[in-house]
């Protein structure tokens, strides 16, 4: 089974989940990005698309949302898992985000027990994933707009610790916000060689597929380390896998 249909009309697919606890922020952090590049109406409330995948009919499973970025004169497919209810179906939802190139990890700054939820999760993804030393991670330490309970030099520590960077968020006043993003998906775009082997490329959690070069979509560095300042468009297939 093509675990990414029409993969002919990119040249690249991938996934990136939101990690962490309930309540830690993952939601927000998704509909703050997404308003912050796509609408210009803030005040309107982005829409998820929503995948129910063997869970009871209230459980809310996997939110997600496609967006397409022209880079470089391709056209690239991310779809961004937002993972609810992942305390009660763990090893289940870990499973089905194993073949995610890149994980944003969310924790509560006002609640340790919610980074100390992470380092569980974190040591599950490692035996889950095939090749982990290839996917691309970052934590988020959400609502730092709040008291912060857990000192940011303890987070600073655990993400170094495991060699990911670390930013504080806020989706309220947006900080920090769009930089998350640039992080995660630049890594892995720098990760892609430039002749890549295909079979190499599912190690990182890469999907190619057979797209062409696109005649005027070019890259608008917007730093000198490979940030990109995107046009996005919105994508209404089904999740893929």
């Amino acid at each position: 089974m093509d675990l990414y249909p029409d993969n002919a009309k990119y040249a690249h697919s991938l996934k990136i989940a939101i990690l962490g606890a309930s309540r830690s922020g993952k939601t927000s952090l998704l509909k703050g990005y997404i308003t912050l590049t796509e609408g210009p109406d803030k005040d309107a409330d982005p829409t998820l698309e929503k995948f129910q995948y063997d869970f009871p009919v209230h459980e809310p499973g996997i939110t997600f949302k496609t967006k397409i970025y022209p880079l470089l004169g391709r056209l690239f497919r991310v779809q961004y898992w937002d993972v609810n209810g992942l305390e009660k179906y763990e090893d289940m939802i870990l499973s089905l985000c194993s073949g995610c190139a890149g994980f944003i990890l969310c924790y509560d700054v006002s609640n340790q027990e919610s980074l100390t939820y992470l380092t569980t999760i974190y040591k599950k993804l490692l035996h889950l994933i095939p090749h982990p030393s290839q996917r691309r991670f970052v934590l988020v330490g959400m609502k730092s707009d709040l008291d912060w309970i857990v000192p940011e030099a303890s987070a600073q520590e655990w993400a170094a610790g495991r060699h990911m960077p670390f930013f504080p968020v806020s989706a309220k006043t947006e900080y920090n916000l769009y930089q998350v993003f640039s992080d995660v998906f630049d890594r892995i775009l720098q990760s892609i060689p430039h002749h890549p082997d295909p079979v190499k490329l599912l190690d990182k959690g890469i999907k190619k597929g057979t797209q062409q070069d696109i005649k005027g979509i070019e890259s608008r560095s917007t730093k000198k380390t490979a940030s990109y300042s995107i046009e996005c468009a919105v994508d209404g297939d089904e999740l893929v896998w």
